[in-house]
């Protein structure tokens, strides 16, 4: 696997050179590391502090895949968006061996650490959009990160092992490497962390759940789980049909609106 990403950072870095890419390389301080990140800024009149979505990726989350997530929704609506690298993504796990916590908080944090600092970035509209196992992720940080105004999530999720591990046998080894675990025993163990029970009724801002009723990799009752359970948030509803993990490139359009509302851009 070493050999294919570093054949893709090579070549991602060649067309780096050779282009004036829509976006900025940017590095996150996170727990004495950085996280590779790249910013998409909003179009628009100098000087201004614009809304931004931050781009919490699921298992096969690589930020040299580009544009992961949509950013090209969000600038055109007057939007930045950072999409991350962050533990258990990408080249952080590869080269820096930082598995994918539970508590997504931690990431966050760091991330919005880093927004707040940026003059173009508004630090009282970011939103949060999470995709595949980022669909446990990014509700997950809103528990606790309250700097986070809406959160948007395709294949939303409660409890990673009821809603993922045992649903989806295939990818269990995966899951067990970027959460460091030494077989599949350690790993079932270590993903009942990954679990928002308890914890759904501190999300409280608005939240926006995107499932398939027809997803094999991520089972949809636990999105309407976490509907149902985020009672606090003052503005929350379902998107049926995303597929899994952002796969139905139609329903991009109908979040990007949909944070568009929630954060006042355009």
């Amino acid at each position: 696997m070493m050999p294919t990403y570093k054949k893709l950072e090579e070549t991602f870095n060649k067309a780096w050179s050779l282009v004036s890419p829509p976006f900025e390389r940017v590095e996150i301080p996170y727990e004495g590391h950085r996280l590779p990140g790249l910013f998409y800024p909003a179009r628009g009149k100098a000087g201004t502090r614009f809304p931004v979505v931050y781009n919490y990726g699921g298992a096969d989350g690589i930020l040299l895949r580009g544009e992961d997530g949509g950013a090209s929704q969000y600038v055109r609506r007057g939007m930045s968006f950072l999409d991350v690298d962050g533990p258990g993504h990408g080249g952080t796990l590869r080269e820096k061996k930082l598995y994918g916590p539970p508590d997504s908080e931690r990431v966050a944090k760091a991330v919005i650490d880093y927004l707040i600092t940026r003059p173009d970035v508004d630090p009282h509209r970011i939103g949060l959009h999470g995709s595949s196992m980022g669909g446990y992720s990014g509700p997950r940080c809103a528990t606790a990160e309250k700097r986070i105004k809406a959160v948007a999530v395709w294949s939303g999720a409660y409890n990673l092992v009821d809603d993922i591990f045992d649903y989806y046998p295939p990818i269990q080894d995966r899951l067990r490497w970027l959460m460091g675990a030494k077989d599949l025993k350690e790993a079932r163990e270590k993903i009942k962390e990954f679990t928002l029970e308890g914890k759904t009724n501190r999300i409280e801002c608005p939240l926006l759940v995107g499932y398939s009723h027809d997803d094999r990799v991520m089972d949809p009752r636990g999105a309407l789980r976490l509907y149902e359970k985020a009672v606090n948030s003052p503005d929350r509803s379902m998107l049926d049909g995303v597929g899994h993990g952002e796969k139905r490139f139609d329903r991009r359009t109908y979040i990007a609106d949909w944070f568009m509302k929630q954060l006042g851009a355009g």
